[in-house]
């Protein structure tokens, strides 16, 4: 599983987190809302965690190279 699908599948379906796939941006960007906390343990479950930046104490935004 790609790391674009694994962030879409698991995040996208989470409570309370909504994952937004920023449509014409390159590298592909999301912008995930919701329990920080949560999505930056998901991300760090990768064997390279993916580019983020924590925007606000709601949102990351992530970028996938």
């Amino acid at each position: 599983m790609n790391e674009a699908t694994y962030i879409e599948d698991l995040l996208g379906a989470t409570p309370g987190v909504t994952c937004v796939d920023i449509v014409g941006e390159s590298p592909r960007v999301f912008l995930i809302e919701g329990d920080v906390e949560l999505v930056l343990a998901v991300l760090n479950t990768f064997a390279e965690a993916p580019q983020y930046e924590q925007t606000s104490s709601t949102t990351v935004r992530v970028w996938l190279e």
